[in-house]
């Protein structure tokens, strides 16, 4: 099928006002001639029909009770909304919200914490100069996702609509403009209620499958009127007809409209999407335009629809618009957190949840209940008596009120919550952290059995960390990897020269050799992006793995002819590190034989070293000990010396005091002797003790004596010395 374009004709051209006839009457209604692509705007309009039809049918109850769910509302369809259970505890235990808080955690840890998660690898690994275009490529992909402040939250978007929706979808496209100096992609997240594919479409791919696809994107006039050619022009490039603004609104108030839903996402208040009552500026005002993919004979074209009737751009190939695209391939990404064959819409882990959410509501309201009018009873009262009943509802502590006869009031008796109650809640909490993954707090209270040892609390942990790590893997798997994959291919194929040469001085600056090739020539090198992506372990057990496969490998035999780069694989692979291909050095070409003794000469080389070491530590010891016994005979003979010298000043005081006839003189060189002898004996003392500290390795000086020891020149100075 061929399709011709024509020139735009103006807008009073394209509305015709036809009459209708039907039960009220006659009534005016705008139709829009589209002239030969009016067989697209009718095909689009039946499929997102259909679309919308099965969608509300089978999906969107079960989509809004999962938001109440994640937002810890009670559903719409709950008991807790009736008449009766007003005046009942309505508390909503958000469990929803902490598995999903969970999950998010994990994602992030996953997804940002390494810095080799993505991989890009040459097609050819026998080729250096493709090893040094692989690394570039890389540089470049990651400079695009680090330099984007809102890579992070689509990432994460993602992850809760998986959560939340069951699929996750988006689209990526290229932003570039020249004057503003941009370029660069751009992705988005599209609500599961907003885009629109056949319910026959293939469960593995719904996208890429269908024979269409339709996108509701809701926009603002001012961002509509800003894409179109100016009134009465051909559009060109890519501009849209010119249309009025009553012309859109009275378009788009004819689209079929999940409000409720979208409502629920706001906690259900109005729709700011779709309603613009509260919106006085017209250009303000947001109408919901339909990108329409549909497939005729194998080829995608592309257009833009506002409502079913008004066509805003002519049909071109999808491809045209997205070269980087490979054939039958669409610019959107479909992906979701559960694996359910045969089905294209998947249920949500908020789905799964819903029976055990609302259970453990259940108990805990009606233990609540229970308690409440334990301690505040309700009474039964004879009917026409008078009686202050404001009183007995307000149960006032030490209040009194008057009756005429004592039993006219009685009160109800509550017996206590039983513990049957709390063991069913911990089932419950069993349960529900079983199949959502959860670890936390809770958890550890209810697994009496296992969170008294420290073993115990790591099999728990260790258990929900897989199932959460599972959810995360199928996202990535599905959806993020078709992301990064749909990147990398509009990274090269928008790339300028400027960012190519920027990252090979980056490769420069790091020391690689450049091979001799044009700027332009890199980006066209083929290579391949991996996902490394790892599965129910925390770093620290990661690092333990894999310094356990490391461990293991060096004691293998070297005389056994093993492949090391295999045997390392597998290990790494077991550690969660996917093959570990980066952690090793391309040795293509290299001669078995020579490698095995080059580890032979590495690993004698280490002995060597070691037995270096130990020859050293031992002349050290040697060297220690001659010093040692140098400054203990030093100390000996300096202390002998000193010794020698106290001695002879005794003695001298011996005669001294001998020969002295006064009674007071003689007292006074009796006590200056004491000081002497008192000498001698610290002398002694301080030098046992350094010989101690030296046959110890203490090389520092003794700490001086007690305060209010007499220093050795103060006993010549004692009070009433004469002569």
């Amino acid at each position: 099928m061929s399709v011709q374009k024509n020139p735009v004709a103006p807008l009073k051209d394209l509305r015709q006002v036809v009459q209708m006839q039907d039960g009220t009457g006659v009534k005016e209604e705008v139709k829009f001639d589209n002239g030969e692509f009016q067989w697209f705007v009718d095909q689009a309009r039946q499929s997102y029909d259909a679309s919308v039809e099965y969608f509300e049918a089978t999906q969107l109850e079960q989509i809004e009770r999962n938001l109440d769910n994640f937002a810890s509302r009670h559903p719409a369809d709950s008991r807790y909304h009736t008449e009766e259970y007003r005046y009942r505890s309505r508390t909503f235990k958000p469990k929803t919200r902490i598995a999903a808080r969970q999950l998010e955690e994990d994602a992030a840890e996953i997804f940002f914490a390494s810095q080799d998660l993505i991989d890009i690898r040459p097609v050819n690994k026998d080729s250096k100069e493709d090893a040094f275009v692989a690394r570039v490529h890389k540089h470049m992909l990651m400079t695009h996702l680090e330099d984007n402040l809102e890579y992070f939250q689509f990432v994460m978007g993602g992850v809760q609509d998986a959560f939340k929706q069951g699929d996750v979808v988006s689209a990526v496209a290229w932003e570039s403009d020249e004057g503003e100096g941009t370029n660069r992609p751009t992705w988005r997240l599209i609500p599961i209620e907003n885009i629109h594919v056949d319910p026959a479409a293939s469960w593995m791919d719904p996208v890429g499958t269908s024979p269409y696809v339709i996108e509701d994107m809701p926009m603002h006039i001012q961002s509509v009127q800003d894409r179109m050619a100016e009134p009465g022009e051909k559009p060109e490039g890519n501009q849209w007809r010119w249309s009025d603004v009553g012309v859109l609104l009275g378009a788009s108030k004819r689209a079929e409209l999940r409000e409720g839903l979208r409502a629920k996402r706001e906690g259900d208040t109005i729709d700011p999407l779709t309603s613009n009552t509260f919106r006085d500026v017209e250009e303000h005002m947001v109408v919901m335009v339909r990108r329409v993919i549909l497939r005729v004979e194998g080829v995608d074209w592309l257009y833009y629809m506002v409502g079913g009737d008004l066509l805003l751009s002519d049909p071109v190939p999808l491809r045209d618009k997205a070269p980087w695209l490979r054939e039958g391939e669409r610019d959107y990404q479909w992906g979701y957190a559960g694996v359910e064959t045969h089905r294209v819409y998947k249920s949500a882990p908020a789905e799964w949840l819903q029976d055990l959410q609302a259970a453990a509501n259940i108990g805990h309201n009606q233990r609540t209940d229970n308690i409440t009018l334990a301690l505040n009873k309700r009474y039964k009262v004879k009917r026409g008596r008078v009686l202050d009943l404001n009183s007995l509802r307000t149960s006032v502590p030490g209040g009194i009120y008057e009756v005429d006869e004592m039993d006219d009031v009685e009160p109800e008796q509550w017996a206590d919550v039983g513990g049957a109650s709390f063991y069913n809640e911990d089932r419950l909490t069993n349960d529900f952290d079983s199949l959502a993954g959860s670890f936390n707090q809770g958890s550890v209270a209810s697994q009496r059995s296992l969170n008294e040892t420290v073993g115990g609390m790591r099999m728990m942990a260790q258990g929900s960390g897989k199932a959460r790590g599972y959810m995360v893997l199928t996202i990535a798997a599905t959806w993020w990897g078709k992301v990064c994959d749909a990147l990398f291919r509009m990274i090269k194929q928008y790339a300028t020269e400027d960012e190519i040469i920027d990252a090979v001085d980056q490769m420069l600056a790091d020391g690689e050799p450049v091979p001799d090739m044009q700027p332009l020539d890199l980006i066209k090198v083929p290579t391949k992006l991996k996902v490394n992506m790892r599965l129910g372990a925390d770093p620290m057990t990661r690092m333990n793995n894999l310094m356990s496969v490391v461990a293991n490998f060096r004691q293998t035999p070297i005389e056994m002819q093993v492949d090391w780069a295999e045997l390392f694989k597998e290990g790494a692979a077991a550690a969660g590190f996917g093959d570990g291909d980066r952690f090793l050095v391309d040795t293509e070409g290299q001669d078995p034989q020579v490698a095995m003794l080059q580890q032979q000469l590495q690993e004698m080389q280490q002995i060597i070293e070691q037995k270096q070491v130990e020859q050293q530590g031992k002349m050290q010891i040697a060297q220690l000990s001659a010093e040692t016994k140098r400054m203990s005979d030093q100390l000996k003979s300096q202390t002998a010396l000193a010794i020698q010298e106290i001695k002879a000043s005794i003695a001298d005081q011996d005669r001294l005091i001998e020969a002295e006839q006064n009674e007071i003189d003689r007292e006074e060189l009796v006590l200056a002797r004491e000081g002497l002898i008192h000498q001698l004996n610290v002398a002694r003392f301080n030098m046992k003790k350094e010989l101690r500290g030296l046959s110890e390795g203490d090389s520092e000086s003794p700490a001086p004596g007690k305060a209010g020891e007499m220093a050795r020149d103060d006993y010549g100075n004692l009070p009433g010395r004469t002569g």
